[in-house]
C-alpha cells in the first residue's frame, strides 16, 4: 500500500517522495511462523536508497523473538530482540529456528547460524559465534566458489514472497544478508547488506 511520486526522465537518475507499506501478514513454513508487524519503505530522494523501517518477529509458546531493520540500504542497522528479553544468540536462535540454543542438534548446522549473526553484523557476534549450536529448517545449503573465494551459502523461503539467505565467506570471514521480497509477479524488492550495501527494485519485462 501506498503512493510514490516520481521524478525524472531519460537522461537522469529517477528520484521519488512517498511511501510503500507492506501488508502485515502472517507466513507458516516448517510448522513456524513469521509476522511481519511493520514494513515500510520511505522514498525522499533516489529510488535506489530509501529510509527502512522493518520489524519481523516469530512468536513461540514461551518466546516472541524480532528482527529491526532501520537506515537506509548503504547505512542499514539490524538487530534482533526478544520478549522476554534474552542474548542476542538466544534471541537469534529462537528467531531462525523457534527453538532454545539448548535444543542444539550438530555442530554443522551450528556453523550455519553461526554464518547468519555475521551477516546480520550483530554486535558482538564473535561471542554469538561461540555459543549458537543450533540447526535450521533450511530450502538450501551450498558451498560456492573456489578454494580462495569459498562461500557458505544458507537460504530459507517464508510463504511464497519473501526469501532470506545468507552467505558467509570461509576465507574473507565477511557475511552477507539478502532480501528478496515479491511484490508482483514481475516486480521484485531486493536488499543486501554486508561489506558492500545496495538496495534494488528489479522489473521483469516478458519478451513477445
Amino acid at each position: 500500500d501506498g503512493v510514490v511520486r516520481l521524478r525524472g526522465g531519460t537522461h537522469e537518475q529517477y528520484t521519488g517522495n512517498g511511501r510503500l507499506s507492506l501488508r502485515e501478514g502472517r507466513y507458516e513454513a516448517y510448522g513456524q511462523e513469521l509476522e511481519i508487524e511493520r514494513g515500510q519503505l520511505i522514498f525522499n530522494g533516489p529510488l535506489d536508497n530509501p529510509q527502512l523501517d522493518v520489524r519481523a518477529v516469530r512468536r513461540t509458546t514461551d518466546v516472541l523473538a524480532g528482527i529491526q531493520l532501520s537506515g537506509t540500504p548503504s547505512q542499514l542497522r539490524s538487530s534482533v530482540f526478544s520478549e522476554p528479553a534474552l542474548g542476542d544468540a538466544e534471541a537469534l536462535s529462537y528467531l531462525l529456528t523457534g527453538r532454545p540454543l539448548a535444543s542444539a542438534t550438530s555442530e554443522g548446522e551450528g556453523d550455519t547460524l553461526n554464518a547468519a549473526a555475521f551477516a546480520l553484523g550483530l554486535s558482538g557476534a564473535g561471542n554469538i559465534v561461540s555459543q549458537v549450536r543450533s540447526g535450521l529448517g533450511l530450502e538450501t545449503l551450498a558451498l560456492e566458489g573456489g578454494a580462495e573465494d569459498s562461500r557458505l551459502i544458507a537460504g530459507k523461503r517464508i510463504g511464497s514472497r519473501l526469501l532470506v539467505e545468507y552467505g558467509y565467506g570461509l576465507v574473507d570471514k565477511l557475511g552477507t544478508l539478502l532480501l528478496r521480497y515479491q511484490l508482483t509477479d514481475r516486480l521484485v524488492l531486493e536488499s543486501r547488506t554486508g561489506a558492500v550495501s545496495n538496495f534494488d527494485i528489479l522489473y521483469s519485462v516478458k519478451k513477445k
